[in-house]
């Protein structure tokens, strides 16, 4: 059994699959960081109602 993804006509798709799994530790830190604030304002009562824009300090980028 393959672990592949399909793409949309049903075919399993290698890249697709390996460039899931290859997050880059940018994007792996973002996806922490945004879970860490919304369990944030969970657990002070609050909730986001607009957009979160957060700069990276290490490389500049910034996450929208």
């Amino acid at each position: 059994m393959n672990s592949f993804k399909r793409d949309n006509d049903g075919y399993s798709a290698p890249l697709i699959t390996s460039f899931n799994k290859s997050d880059t530790r940018e994007e792996q830190r973002f996806r922490k960081v945004l879970k860490m604030i919304f369990q944030l304002c969970e657990i002070a009562g609050f909730e986001l109602v607009g957009r979160v824009t957060l700069a990276d300090k290490r490389t500049g980028k910034v996450w929208k």
